[in-house]
């Protein structure tokens, strides 16, 4: 009996295993955050060296942005612009908890309420690239960027 239960026991933790296994290869973050450590490493040494991480936009005529994602890039990035000619005139997020900022801040769901004029919209959650791209160019008729892209 005991032999049993062993045996039953291990079936069960084999298939539970399994399942959890397959939900966690199916819903593989992994390549997300190598991508984006790898990003972030990239940005650190250009700013590092000195470099202008803005020239970019600087070489565009570009000076208003509107920012898509306040995850931690955006935060980052909010950081960034304080000691550049850029201003931030809106932000777009979708899961946007009402903090305050010096900009106004829109919900996704609230897209068609944003009314600031900009020049273009930088996108932080470059991973999610086609999706949010396709979101944005409904609503908008101006130049959408990955941060990914510019720095």
């Amino acid at each position: 009996m005991i032999f049993v239960g062993i045996v039953v026991g291990f079936m069960i933790g084999t298939i539970i295993t399994g399942y959890l296994c397959n939900d966690i290869l199916k819903n593989n973050n992994t390549t997300m955050y190598k991508d984006y450590f790898i990003f972030v490493c990239r940005w650190l040494k250009k700013k590092q060296e000195g470099a202008n991480l803005f020239s970019w936009f600087e070489r565009r005529g570009m000076k208003k942005i509107c920012l898509y994602g306040l995850g931690d890039i955006g935060q980052l990035l909010i950081s960034e612009v304080k000691d550049s000619n850029l201003e931030i005139v809106c932000v777009i997020d979708k899961a946007y908890k009402g903090d305050t900022y010096e900009f106004p801040v829109y919900r996704l769901k609230d897209i068609d309420k944003v009314s600031e004029e900009f020049d273009v919209i930088v996108v932080t959650p470059f991973y999610y690239r086609n999706v949010i791209s396709n979101q944005l160019s409904d609503y908008f008729d101006c130049e959408i960027v990955f941060i990914n892209e510019v720095i």
